[in-house]
């Protein structure tokens, strides 16, 4: 749907800013968060015995990312293919043996109920993360498992423990991925242990989020949209090792504009060994830029 007029800008988000709607509670609460999510329990189980091809987990905005992170932190050891959908196409491969996560904060988004349909009438075994909404009623009347997520966080993009973890829950009841758990509690131990830590202001600066491989990219674009959303700002992603065969070359010359570049690197325990190396170079290129130190 379009819309004909402009977004009014909002008042950046900051300790002293209106936070009517209790976002900043919220985004600070994300390991409790994650923690309720990883004992949550589906209305309904998976079809006993059932195996499946392959996986598509479809979804929107701050709903969709959930799919980007069940693909980086399952993907590696899942048996089958998995694919993200973003959009109304449901793809052509999804049958019977297909497992279709939808996921949908509000129960409501137009593209996701669209793949929600289209998944139920290819014979595919659907799976529905959401607080309720249309999508809630379809799974009940579909019979479909729901894992419920709270209807009182805020805002979609304020939901990411609580609409991410649920799809690894079912890909493990599916057999598919492995102890949901320990991952689980990484990722909360991670997120406790950088509260304290928070990005500089924007002050008119535009900001670029790399990452390595699936995992880092998910990463980076969670951060992106989180920028976007929360801090309405411009922000763009940098994924490697792709970004060393176009973006770098951006940077081959020093440009006043390049000092109002905030640049971030979001590391982690998994990636390739080129890619570190990569990081490493990429530091270099923008310091001679004069892009200041990510």
């Amino acid at each position: 749907m379009c819309r004909s007029a402009r977004p009014r800008p909002s008042t950046p988000m900051t300790e002293t800013a209106p936070d009517t709607i209790g976002m900043r509670r919220a985004l600070l609460g994300l390991g409790d968060q994650l923690e309720r999510a990883a004992a949550s329990e589906p209305e309904r189980e998976l079809p006993a015995g059932a195996s499946f091809a392959n996986v598509v987990l479809a979804g929107m905005g701050g709903s969709g990312i959930a799919g980007d992170i069940a693909v980086a932190v399952a993907g590696p050891d899942c048996p089958v293919p998995m694919t993200v959908v973003k959009g109304y196409e449901c793809p052509a491969f999804v049958g019977p043996g297909t497992l279709a996560a939808v996921l949908s904060f509000s129960g409501n988004t137009e593209e996701t109920l669209s793949v929600a349909q289209a998944a139920h009438a290819a014979g595919a075994t659907v799976v529905a993360v959401t607080s309720g909404g249309t999508l809630a009623e379809l799974a009940e009347q579909w019979g479909a498992p729901v894992y419920r997520v709270d209807a009182s966080i805020p805002m979609p993009r304020a939901a990411v423990g609580a609409m991410a973890v649920p799809p690894l829950l079912a890909l493990r009841a599916a057999g598919l991925a492995g102890d949901v758990e320990e991952q689980v509690a990484g990722a909360v131990a991670q997120v406790r242990a950088r509260l304290a830590g928070s990005a500089a202001g924007a002050d008119g600066a535009a900001f670029v989020v790399c990452g390595a491989g699936d995992l880092g990219t998910a990463a980076a674009l969670r951060w992106k949209t989180q920028l976007n959303e929360n801090t309405k700002v411009p922000a763009a992603v940098g994924a490697l090792p792709e970004l060393c065969h176009n973006e770098l070359a951006g940077w081959q010359v020093s440009l006043e504009h390049a000092r109002r570049v905030r640049m971030f690197f979001l590391r982690h325990d998994f990636e390739h060994e080129q890619n570190k190396r990569r990081f490493e170079y990429y530091a270099q290129v923008l310091a001679d830029a004069g892009v200041p130190a990510p």
